[in-house]
């Protein structure tokens, strides 16, 4: 059976399944990278991975992703934890302030101003605040145009 990757690499996409390589490679008019995949077993496999692959000729199905709505916090309230998971989101290092201090300042033209006795989780604090305060600040001009 012909599947499809979905990832298309230059030099297509090399998978090993047991003692088996296939190559996905541009072999289609329409630019899919495709392979013939004879082992049934293996099909059912790549199969299984929607967001990966699909049959040769067919739609892929693209899987709906689930959403996670996070719970509202009060800044206050959050923990260190918390903090690192919301600075991680944004691509912000938590351990590092001038990470920190670097984002307030390409995301909100906001310098943060501190001295050596302020930790990164009270800059992830300050940081939070801010995000918060702007997001509401556009959530309300938003709302009256």
């Amino acid at each position: 059976m012909k599947i499809v990757c979905r990832l298309q690499r230059n030099g297509g996409s090399v998978i090993t399944l047991g003692k088996e390589k296939y190559h996905f490679k541009p072999e289609s008019e329409d630019g899919h990278h495709v392979c013939e995949v004879k082992n049934k077993d293996h099909v059912e496999t790549l199969l299984g991975i929607p967001e990966g692959y699909h049959r040769y000729g067919e739609e892929p199905v693209d899987p709906v992703p689930e959403i996670v709505v996070p719970e509202t916090k009060d800044i206050e309230k959050m923990t260190n934890n918390d903090l690192n998971d919301w600075a991680k989101q944004r691509g912000i290092n938590p351990r590092s302030k001038q990470s920190i201090v670097d984002y307030v300042q390409n995301e909100y033209d906001i310098t943060l101003d501190f001295d050596d006795s302020v930790n990164c989780a009270g800059l992830l604090r300050e940081a939070a605040k801010i995000a918060e305060e702007v997001d509401e600040d556009e959530a309300g001009e938003e709302a009256g145009s």
